[in-house]
């Protein structure tokens, strides 16, 4: 009796090692055809409620016996089975559809573009930044129908608008709304000049969409009509423009980083100009007049005469012949410098990305040009099974010396397309020339534009910080909660400068008089939000 005993009870201790050696945690890789990891493949145990979600390299780990059977199913791929095995590696096929298929949608959500109620388009950062435009903005232009973009003007980081198709109201803003990694971006533009008569004293000191680095982003989502951002309420009810910017990959074998450093140099000159006539030289009536601004003069005959003011008994003496080029020659060709560098990496557990981004852009006008600097760092960690954080925070610093628009003192434009026909514009370049003086100039109703780049100075300082950290809780398989704080702040800075002179030219009655002005408009923006949202994935 006693030794029966024995032998059951050894029995019962063989057959529950059995089961504990069943028994553990199932660790594997899920890859896709090109040996990339998956990311957000769903494992479930067959017959059970346990399951769970791969990283951001496609490993896993799974509470499922030796010899369970899993099923996996990924966005994109095709849902396979397979028999539990620790250090289990799995390859995925695509489904016809293709994982372009998958877009960023309102609240940086990932969706299935067929599942969606409105029409969205998405914009791969490589097509961006092939034509090295240096905005992210413009870069759009001619790549997604019905979005038009229009430059609003040609100073250097001038403004950009993009509405989707087409306007909605006469009077309000038609812009669509941007979005950064979840980030609500204003994308304000500061075009009127401070101070009085801001009608002539027009400057553009761009749009803030300028501030986003195209090299930092690494797709571009356009959410057409009202229904695609409800989310966002009445500012995104004329579309939505999703930025997603990079994020760090593992390198071969899942650890790893990736380095890259670009370098672009560009050279720019203005395409049209307006349409002259070069029949008639300075003047009016068919006759010259020398104080004038007007080209309605006599005929050009090609014969020696007197030009400008008389200085110290003195005269200029030029042939009276047709400047085609004069307003042409006044601008020089622009120039731009581009240098990306950036760092990226990561593991089974979490992944990073940092870049530095400087652009340097000289204008076609003397003393104006465009300084943009930027630094990004995006970084994700698993913290356990069921907890994860990202974190995102980027700088941008904008300086830009502008020109001013309009018909006052300050805008060159004014003073140099009312130059008459005949006047070479080079031979004034020369300040210290007394016959380029505001006192000597040729004429009396116009300052020398090269007076104006020089002495007349319009400035916008720009310091932008924007960030954004995501906490994501994944209680079950089929439950996850991400709650995102983001921040988006910035100093915009404009100064503007206008000198004291006396115009004592002979062609007045009496001087005239400039008084100068000196003014700065400062504008603080900052925007903070936080979502809580809770995604319920259920096969019923």
């Amino acid at each position: 009796m006693k030794k029966r005993l024995l032998f059951m009870l050894a029995i019962l201790f063989i057959g529950i090692q059995s089961v504990w050696a069943q028994s553990g945690t199932i660790r594997g890789k899920i890859t896709d055809e090109k040996g990339e990891g998956v990311v957000g493949a769903t494992i479930r145990v067959k017959g059970t409620t346990k399951g769970a979600v791969t990283d951001m390299n496609g490993n896993f780990k799974v509470s499922a016996d030796d010899g369970a059977m899993l099923s996996i199913s990924a966005i994109g791929m095709k849902t396979t089975e397979k028999t539990a095995q620790d250090g289990m590696s799995i390859k995925m096929a695509s489904e016809t559809r293709g994982i372009g298929e998958v877009v960023v949608t309102a609240l940086a959500v990932p969706r299935e573009k067929r599942s969606l109620g409105y029409a969205t388009t998405q914009v791969k950062g490589d097509d961006l930044t092939q034509g090295q435009d240096r905005s992210v903005l413009s870069a759009l232009a001619g790549k997604v129908a019905g979005v038009n973009i229009t430059n609003t003007s040609g100073s250097p980081g001038g403004g950009t608008r993009i509405v989707i198709r087409g306007g909605s109201s006469i009077r309000g803003n038609n812009q669509a709304l941007l979005v950064v990694d979840g980030v609500p971006f204003d994308n304000g533009n500061t075009q009127n000049g401070s101070g009085v008569d801001n009608l002539n004293n027009q400057l553009d000191a761009g749009n803030r969409g300028n501030d986003i680095n195209p090299e930092d982003v690494e797709s571009m989502t356009i959410l057409k009509g009202p229904a695609a951002t409800a989310l966002y309420g009445s500012r995104a009810s004329n579309g939505a423009v999703i930025i997603t910017t990079k994020k760090g990959k593992a390198g071969k074998g899942g650890t790893g980083k990736n380095a890259t450093f670009t370098s672009n140099y560009g050279l720019s000159s203005l395409l049209m100009y307006p349409e002259f006539q070069n029949r008639w030289g300075q003047g009016y009536g068919g006759e010259t007049h020398l104080e004038e601004n007007w080209s309605w003069g006599r005929e050009f005959d090609g014969k020696l005469a007197p030009w400008g003011n008389v200085i110290d008994g003195k005269q200029k003496i030029k042939p009276y012949v047709a400047q085609p080029d004069n307003v042409k020659d006044f601008f020089r060709r622009g120039k731009t410098w581009e240098n990306n560098f950036s760092i990226g990496g990561g593991n089974e557990k979490g992944n990073y990305y940092a870049s530095f981004n400087n652009l340097s852009n000289q204008s076609i006008v003397d003393n104006a040009g465009y300084r943009r600097t930027g630094v990004r760092f995006n970084g994700g960690q698993t913290l356990s099974d069921k907890l994860s954080a990202n974190v995102g925070v980027n700088y941008t610093k904008v300086k830009g010396d502008l020109f001013a628009q309009g018909q006052s003192n300050s805008s060159f434009y004014d003073q140099l397309y009312q130059t008459p026909r005949d006047i070479p514009m080079r031979e004034l370049r020369d300040l210290n020339d007394p016959f380029n003086t505001v006192s000597g100039f040729y004429n009396a109703y116009s300052t020398n534009p090269y007076f104006i780049t020089e002495n007349y100075k319009n400035q916008n300082n720009v310091d932008r910080i924007t960030g954004n950290i995501d906490i994501n809780y994944k209680p079950f398989s089929w439950l996850s909660v991400l709650n995102r704080t983001t921040n988006d702040f910035y100093h915009d800075n404009t100064t503007q400068y206008a000198p004291k002179y006396t115009i004592d030219n002979p062609f007045l009655p009496a001087p005239a008089y400039e008084q100068g002005q000196y003014s700065v408009s400062n504008r603080t923006f900052q925007e903070l939000n936080n979502d809580l949202m809770f995604t319920i994935k259920q096969t019923l």
